[in-house]
């Protein structure tokens, strides 16, 4: 919280503003739908098309960290400073936003095979249609820890895992937040007790386990912090890994991760916008690890780009140019 700021309840939630002069217009609506999926109800800018200061205003769960906040924002999408808190204010108490919010969360198919559900949408019966019977239904609570299904970035890497999970398979979700990745891996058939995952987040790790027991996911299946992990880390050789966080994190985790992937093993990274793609690429590649496959899905926000799944050594190439996209690395262990 910032310094001054008063102590906020426990339950609700407030009104937070920030300022920022190092917004780019790409990353304004981009920062907006990222937002929306670490559990803001509302976001809105100002200062758009090239005015610098920006402000910007997102109504956020009182249990998340406001610095926490200005501090993934200027990571995820590389801005030289934090953005500044120039306002927080508690929302109307009379307004039943915790209804609201749930009604926003309705369930999200995603891929061929997985349905993504919310508690309440069990407990009131609309957890999916007649349809949706044959996919794999798996029940996230949509906390403070990201991965609600919603957002491009968990859907293309799930999509990835759909694609690439067989029984048996060790998987590694680095950034794991809810745990969605890991246990939708762990649904489609691969090891409890050989899979993992790691969060610098306790309180996400803390919601990954309940989420885990709330789908059955029982066993050896773990959610560790990475000093708590590093012991499984420095021996094992995962199948697959993925990672859904920001991309300098990404560029510093490239010998960790490719270390822990088996040799021929698969590996998906994806929480990068378009721009950033080719020097995460190159990254890993400086590991022994190559880049296959590239996945750009546009911003929900930017209705006239279009979503693209090129192979091969252009794959980056083409899609780097679509600065409103989110992107999916995908590729495998070369080097033994």
């Amino acid at each position: 919280m910032a310094d001054g700021a008063p102590s906020a309840p426990q339950t609700g939630f407030r009104w937070v503003t920030f300022v920022s002069e190092d917004v780019p217009d790409a990353d304004a609506e981009l920062a907006s739908e990222w937002l929306l999926e670490l559990g803001a109800v509302a976001v809105e800018w100002t200062g758009v098309d090239g005015q610098q200061p920006r402000h910007l205003r997102a109504m956020l769960p009182v249990q998340l960290s406001v610095d926490g906040v200005r501090m993934q924002l200027a990571t995820a999408f590389e801005w030289p400073r934090w953005p500044r808190v120039q306002a927080m204010a508690t929302v109307d108490e009379h307004v039943d936003w915790v209804r609201q919010v749930q009604d926003a969360f309705q369930p999200v198919r995603v891929g061929r095979r997985l349905l993504v559900r919310y508690p309440w949408n069990v407990l009131s019966g609309a957890g999916g249609d007649a349809a949706d019977a044959s996919r794999i239904a798996l029940t996230i609570n949509p906390s403070c820890a990201f991965g609600t299904g919603e957002h491009a970035t968990t859907q293309m890497a799930a999509e990835w895992l759909e694609r690439h999970v067989f029984p048996g398979a060790r998987v590694l979700d680095c950034g794991s937040g809810s745990g969605i990745l890991v246990l939708f891996a762990c649904l489609l058939g691969a090891s409890t007790a050989d899979s993992l995952g790691v969060d610098t987040d306790v309180g996400a790790n803390v919601e990954a386990r309940a989420n885990a027991a709330r789908n059955g996911v029982t066993g050896a299946l773990q959610f560790l912090t990475p000093d708590e992990a590093a012991p499984r880390l420095r021996q094992a050789a995962f199948d697959l890994v993925v990672s859904n966080i920001s991309a300098e994190a990404l560029r510093e985790l490239a010998p960790l991760l490719s270390r822990c992937l088996r040799p021929g093993g698969r590996i998906a990274l994806t929480g990068l916008t378009a721009g950033q793609a080719p020097d995460v690429t190159a990254a890993y590649a400086a590991c022994g690890v190559a880049v296959e496959e590239a996945t750009a899905r546009p911003s929900r926000v930017f209705v006239g780009s279009t979503e693209s799944r090129v192979e091969g050594a252009r794959a980056v190439a083409a899609v780097a140019n679509d600065q409103h996209a989110w992107v999916c690395l995908s590729g495998k262990r070369v080097q033994p």
